[in-house]
């Protein structure tokens, strides 16, 4: 019990219910000490008013709250596929693995990368700024960003860099479903994907 009150009296939604309920009781409490609850014409004091007030305003947060907020991350892979660029310039990950991603969560959610474990495929480098999100086309573009909100039902994708120097393009195909495995944090939770 002792550790349920503590997580609720530390959340931010949560506190703030709490502040109101205790701002209304004394509210309530300041009404009925003085002439001021009496002098309107209702058929209950007004310090009952308050309250029914004051708990039916944290009720309603207190269902938002939960609705919005209580729900498991769900992410499905979508497409896992292979590119190589050739451009006059060198490129620093010329041979890329994208991995697109919907939201299938019931809320919008928090996306950051965490790590990525090879199997068969090993990386030139891994780098944390692999984040695309899909509004009508990739953005950010050209380059990519380490964190995106992702609202339900919404695309997105990752991609790593492999070492170019040990495979092509055709080789790492070859290789789906034993690359290794990408980890993504997301809302907090360490979601881990087999490409």
């Amino acid at each position: 019990m002792s550790k349920w009150f503590r997580k609720i009296w530390n959340d931010p939604v949560w506190s703030k219910v709490i502040a109101g309920l205790i701002l209304a009781a004394g509210g309530a409490l300041w009404a009925s000490r003085t002439s001021w609850g009496t002098t309107l014409k209702t058929p209950l004091p007004l310090w009952i008013v308050i309250i029914v007030g004051a708990a039916t305003f944290s009720l309603a947060v207190m269902l938002m709250f939960f609705r919005t907020y209580q729900f498991e991350p769900q992410i499905e892979v979508i497409d896992v596929s292979v590119t190589e660029v050739n451009r006059p310039m060198p490129l620093t990950f010329p041979l890329k693995c994208h991995v697109q991603f919907r939201n299938e969560s019931d809320g919008c959610v928090d996306v950051r990368t965490s790590d990525y474990e090879p199997n068969t495929v090993t990386l030139k480098r891994f780098t944390l700024n692999v984040l695309q999100i899909d509004l009508e086309g990739w953005v950010p573009e050209p380059y990519a960003t380490d964190r995106i909100a992702v609202l339900p039902g919404q695309t997105f994708r990752a991609w790593i860099g492999i070492d170019e120097t040990k495979f092509s393009p055709a080789s790492v195909k070859d290789l789906r479903g034993r690359m290794g495995t990408l980890r993504l944090i997301v809302n907090g939770k360490r979601l881990a994907f087999q490409l």
